[in-house]
């Protein structure tokens, strides 16, 4: 007899494969971030989710880094590089950085951009959203389980 496997069953495998590529990414070092200004348009655009190397924090001039500037993070570009800094920029701003971005202020450079799902990120961070997804999961997990 040939056995019927469910939507649920695909899902779950889906899941499982989604955390381990998870897990194996965070173990190389890449961690993602969420861009909420649009000082990188258009190539960056406001919302965009990026994944950083964070093994990479002496960059060369042209790429684009992530780096912390009191307690908040930045993306730009790196225009110069020095030995132990780095003069960075915008893509979307007219001059250049004020301050140069210190070696040990650099986070890591960007590697993969995808737009718009930073939003969906910064929505799913809050409690109410995600207490409403859960519940909605469980529903149509109760319902589908109800139809077999």
């Amino acid at each position: 007899m040939k056995k019927h496997r469910s939507p649920a069953d695909g899902l779950t495998i889906l899941l499982i494969l989604v955390a381990l590529a998870g897990g194996f990414i965070f173990i190389l070092g890449i961690r993602p971030y969420v861009v909420l200004s649009g000082s990188m348009e258009p190539g960056i655009p406001t919302g965009s989710m990026v994944f950083a190397d964070t093994r990479k924090t002496s960059p060369q001039a042209g790429s684009v880094i992530i780096y912390r500037l009191g307690g908040t993070l930045v993306t730009h570009r790196v225009v110069e590089r020095h030995e132990g800094y780095s003069i960075t920029k915008g893509d979307a701003n007219d001059h250049e950085d004020p301050s140069p971005v210190d070696d040990t202020q650099i986070v890591g450079e960007v590697l993969y951009v995808i737009p718009l799902i930073g939003y969906i990120c910064q929505t799913m961070r809050h409690p109410l959203v995600l207490c409403f997804l859960l519940m909605a999961v469980l529903c149509l997990y109760l319902l589908y389980s109800r139809t077999q």
